[in-house]
């Protein structure tokens, strides 16, 4: 399958920039009423989102119509796998900090993610866990920084 990029990503920046631009009012709460409040800058930055990628999508339309060639890449399911199982853990691993904490689910997305691409080297899972520790302890120790 061809997916033509600047169109898919333009549609996809535009659809996130107009979720976010209407989380930001629940997500960034008003502390005084002026016209240059703590919500400016994010809708600032939102804006410009939202106006790239309309400008994106414009762009790739007008070489669609005049039938000039365009950036496609081929998608091939077989090839993605890696990314998707990828993304998966990634998910698994937020659901894991909630119950577990910074340091259990940092190990265990580690070695999971190490486990996937058949590492058998012990060194590596060795330095993970004392990469996740270090980072434990400089954050709670020395920044006074409180993790999950």
């Amino acid at each position: 399958m061809k997916l033509k990029t600047n169109l898919i990503g333009g549609r996809l920046f535009l659809s996130i920039s107009v979720i976010i631009w209407f989380l930001i009012p629940s997500q960034i709460i008003l502390t005084q009423n002026t016209s240059i409040n703590s919500q400016t800058f994010p809708r600032l930055i939102v804006s410009l989102s939202i106006i790239s990628s309309i400008l994106l999508i414009l762009k790739e339309s007008i070489k669609i119509i005049k039938k000039e060639p365009t950036e496609e890449i081929e998608f091939i399911f077989n090839n993605e796998v890696k990314v998707i199982v990828m993304l998966i853990l990634l998910v698994v691993y937020v659901f894991l900090f909630e119950y577990l904490g910074f340091l259990f689910s940092s190990i265990i997305y580690s070695f999971l993610t190490l486990m996937y691409y058949k590492s058998k080297n012990i060194k590596y899972y060795i330095s993970i866990a004392l990469v996740c520790l270090i980072v434990n302890y400089i954050f709670k120790n020395l920044l006074l920084v409180q993790l999950p």
